[in-house]
């Protein structure tokens, strides 16, 4: 998706594909789930990303609930007919939780689904979300390996974006991803406007900066894109997908979706239900309440291990009453009342000391847990097999340890420029050269810094 063309939307009404189903709830079809973000636009990752997870079976990472779940039915199934008149039918349109593949259907990794050029009728199975009860898949060899897959890959930001997360915005931090979803949600509505007419972002300027710092308007492609770097930057794995939505239906469960149905949103990753609808666009009824989101964040390292085609463009049918998650905010209200119907006439005086100590902790931790997440995220990127991005992660981490008062060394720039502009890139003794050089400036520099500086490097900016 190129967001340099994501400028002002106009409809014609003309008709893309129509649906049969068995319900009368919102159907998020998706088309292209996109990962690297970069130069004002997003791409699927390189073959050279998915050449990493050559152990992971990816036609069973689309129906896991199928085939490594017992406790779900048959008669959990529902079935989806789309008739697709869609001029570009590049990208197959699939639904969320399949519980099948159609044997005609060409896969490419995690990213999209293609079908014949010449089929325009076709079906799906898929499960209802809530008879997802269990999931041994990811608890299998295959399920771990692509949650390794997962975050070595889908917590990208740039340098930029990061630093305005850190430095512009002030954004707050949170303990579980719940609480993170919510507050972005929550920040986007309220600090940004619903628009189909946000004009284009001035010539070489990023276009999530220019739309959160400069425009605040925008709609689905701005408000998606932005969700999306603000949840990795939560240390969520995430993507930004393309695709519709249909909300409306006639009283036998048909829908016509039109060209103002095309539409974009978040994904983001959970260890027991894979990748799921997050809405984030004002107006729309979140994707996610259907699903139940965990309560910690994720991270591989602490798992067991066991050896567009379509631009998205939407005419939204507003929803006044849009909340930011009810079953939290339900979740909260009982927890309220519980607390005040037990309470009891019992009085224990707490030392004011005891409740600033606790306060100070809280703090500290929360500090030092944003900065693990944050140097986790570095740190991955800049070990990533792709020599040529882990050289790109490299000399950003350089850089920003030159702004402390690291010493420029020619080597590492003479390395950094073979990473980019030759044709065979480094070799491995090359790149651990390269790698070695910056970590011995590292270590010369915290050697000689002064403990003010040291705790800014370390926890304002991740760099250790």
């Amino acid at each position: 998706m190129d967001l340099n063309l994501a400028g002002n939307r106009h409809y014609t009404g003309a008709v893309q594909f129509t649906v049969e189903r068995e319900k009368s709830e919102a159907l998020y079809l998706k088309t292209l789930s996109s990962a690297f973000y970069n130069d004002n636009a997003w791409t699927v990752l390189t073959q050279e990303s998915y050449a990493q997870g050559k152990h992971i079976k990816w036609n069973q990472i689309r129906t896991w609930m199928n085939v490594y779940t017992n406790q779900i039915q048959q008669e959990d199934d529902e079935k989806i007919i789309i008739h697709d008149t869609r001029k570009n039918r590049q990208y197959a349109l699939e639904p969320y939780n399949l519980s099948s593949i159609q044997q005609e259907s060409g896969i490419y990794y995690d990213a999209y689904m293609t079908l014949p050029k010449e089929k325009k009728d076709y079906s799906y199975e898929v499960w209802d979300v809530a008879s997802l009860t269990d999931n041994s898949y990811f608890d299998s060899e295959e399920g771990n390996a692509y949650i390794d897959f997962v975050y070595d890959h889908y917590l990208q930001i740039p340098s930029e974006l990061e630093e305005i997360f850190d430095n512009t915005l002030y954004l707050e931090h949170f303990q579980t991803p719940l609480e993170c979803i919510n507050y972005v949600k929550a920040y986007l509505s309220k600090n940004y406007s619903y628009t189909l007419s946000p004009g284009y972002p001035p010539k070489n300027q990023d276009f999530i900066t220019w739309f959160l710092t400069q425009s605040h308007r925008g709609y689905c492609v701005h408000f998606a894109s932005a969700a999306t770097m603000m949840l990795r930057y939560y240390g969520i794995p995430a993507r930004y997908v393309e695709g519709y939505r249909i909300d409306a239906y006639t009283p036998d469960y048909k829908g016509t979706a039109r060209d103002s149905d095309a539409h974009a949103w978040v994904e983001i990753f959970t260890r027991d239900k894979g990748w799921i609808p997050v809405e984030v666009t004002p107006g729309f009824r979140n994707a996610d309440e259907d699903y139940t989101v965990p309560s910690t964040i994720e991270d591989p390292s602490t798992q067991p291990n066991t050896d567009v085609q379509n631009t998205p463009n939407e005419n939204p049918q507003r929803e006044q009453n849009n909340t930011q998650n009810e079953n939290f905010q339900t979740l909260i209200n009982e927890q309220g009342n519980r607390n005040t119907n037990t309470q009891t006439t019992l009085n224990i005086h707490i030392p004011k000391y005891v409740y600033i100590m606790i306060s100070i902790f809280g703090v500290l931790v929360l500090v030092y847990g944003q900065r693990k997440i944050r140097y986790y995220r570095k740190k991955k990127k800049m070990m990533n097999s792709d020599r040529k991005q882990a050289a790109i992660a490299l000399m950003q981490y350089y850089e920003a340890l030159c702004c402390f008062g690291a010493q420029e060394q020619e080597v590492i720039h003479t390395l950094y420029e073979k990473a980019i502009y030759s044709r065979q890139g480094l070799d491995e003794s090359e790149f651990h050269q390269l790698t070695s050089f910056i970590q011995e400036e590292k270590n010369k520099l915290m050697h000689r810094m002064k403990k003010r500086a040291k705790f800014k490097l370390r926890y304002i900016k991740a760099l250790d």
